[in-house]
């Protein structure tokens, strides 16, 4: 996948990078603050920041295949896998 940071003022792109996240992408981007959370079918989850240039915060395998877009509530992001549902963020109370 190949990311793009595009500037405010006439969509200039800043930056372009390979994510790293070989294979096809059948779940949507999904965002919260300033953290945009991509997974690629094989299962490679990152976590990039919004900033003026591609930062990327986390790289994670998950093991297993993944087709579904990633929710996000309450602080947490829930990604569905082949065979689990996986939950990451703070603890719940």
């Amino acid at each position: 996948l190949l990311e793009r940071a595009l500037g405010a003022e006439g969509f200039a792109v800043l930056q372009e990078e390979r994510l790293g996240t070989m294979g096809d992408h059948y779940a949507s981007p999904v965002a919260s603050g300033d953290r945009v959370c991509v997974v690629s079918q094989s299962g490679m989850a990152v976590v990039l920041r919004v900033a003026d240039r591609l930062d990327v915060v986390a790289r994670n395998a998950l093991g297993e295949s993944v087709v579904a877009t990633p929710a996000i509530a309450h602080g947490r992001i829930h990604i569905r896998t082949a065979s689990r549902l996986m939950a990451f963020g703070p603890p719940v109370p």
